[in-house]
């Protein structure tokens, strides 16, 4: 399955209240700053930031928690889950 990603947070935000809701989102430490990664259907938003302290960044996870989309703490390949 393929996630279509884009880069612009209010068409983003308009495809989540077209399909109410919003699936996941996970907030990764890149070593070179903090990357946003939400996904909604097929449809992704991905956006980088330079700390965790950015209020942009924050500002999106406040909203993503208020729409109660869960929050991802790492992704684990299916076949080494229990390995």
């Amino acid at each position: 399955m393929m996630v279509i990603v884009i880069k612009d947070w209010p068409r983003f935000l308009e495809h989540v209240d077209a399909t109410r809701g919003i699936g996941m989102f996970q907030v990764i430490d890149t070593g070179e700053g903090i990357l946003l990664r939400v996904k909604a259907g097929t449809i992704g938003y991905e956006e980088a930031f330079p700390t965790e302290d950015d209020q942009r960044l924050k500002e999106r996870v406040k909203l993503l928690e208020a729409k109660d989309a869960m929050r991802v703490a790492k992704t684990v390949d299916d076949l080494c889950f229990f390995v």
